[in-house]
């Protein structure tokens, strides 16, 4: 049986009912739940997953501490054990998710940027609990233009475009202006598309407008063997950088 996958066709959609498919232990401490939907993302494609909690009646709410995919469905790794067949609610941790697709929708943005710019390619993504990466087919980056891309990728975010996750047919490709290519092993492709602006394909979460990626700054870049690994951060992670920051400079300043 397949699993209804929300985080896809409704991403908007943090919560949610579902029957539970399958609960078994896992080779640690804890349980792999399986239900016949859910809103949770899983881990992949550089992407953490998402947290939050799973809920019945007679346990309460349940840690969700890890998503990951398997044989075409999602497992919630849970502490407590569920009933096959039981109905409980699945809640996405809101601001978790927020973090996450900040950096995400933001790492589009700069891929564009640097696309348009410089013609380079993006070959590498990672985004972690505390930082971001890419992986770029630049032979060298300076000041100057990292400020291009800076300045470019935060004039998306401050128009505001509509941000927008669709399933086309491989056939269907051709009516659509991609950065990137997709594999030709998939039969149908999920593209995620900033209007007047980017279009590639991608089974991550994103937010809804480019403003809601709140600010864009790069933090730095360094060589990594013929490319350039870029770090930065995105919404929240920007105020808490430049929060840091602006701290170390004041305690600086009166010593």
């Amino acid at each position: 049986m397949s699993c209804e996958k929300l985080y896809l066709t409704a991403p908007e959609m943090l919560e949610c009912t579902a029957r539970v498919v399958s609960c078994t232990p896992n080779k640690n401490d804890g349980y792999d739940l399986e239900t016949d939907r859910t809103p949770f993302f899983p881990e992949g494609g550089g992407q953490l997953s998402d947290i939050g909690t799973v809920y019945d009646p007679m346990q309460g709410f349940v840690p969700v501490t890890h998503c990951f995919e398997a044989n075409g469905t999602v497992l919630h790794r849970t502490g407590k054990p569920f009933a096959v067949g039981e109905i409980v609610t699945l809640k996405v941790d809101a601001a978790k998710r927020l973090k996450y697709t900040q950096q995400h929708t933001g790492e589009h943005l700069l891929s564009h940027a640097y696309d348009v710019l410089f013609g380079a390619e993006n070959v590498g993504f990672h985004l972690s609990a505390s930082s971001c990466q890419i992986d770029v087919t630049l032979p060298a980056l300076t000041s100057e233009q990292a400020a291009e891309i800076e300045d470019a990728a935060n004039a998306v975010v401050f128009s505001n475009l509509p941000v927008d996750g669709r399933f086309v047919e491989q056939a269907d490709l051709a009516a659509y202006s991609l950065r990137k290519e997709p594999g030709k092993e998939f039969a149908q492709i999920r593209l995620v598309s900033v209007q007047d602006c980017d279009c590639c394909p991608c089974g991550g979460t994103h937010v809804a407008r480019t403003g809601d990626v709140g600010l864009f700054k790069l933090r730095g870049w360094e060589k990594r063997k013929s490319n350039i690994r870029l770090d930065f951060v995105c919404g929240g992670r920007t105020l808490a950088d430049y929060r840091l920051k602006h701290d170390i400079t004041r305690a600086l300043s009166t010593r």
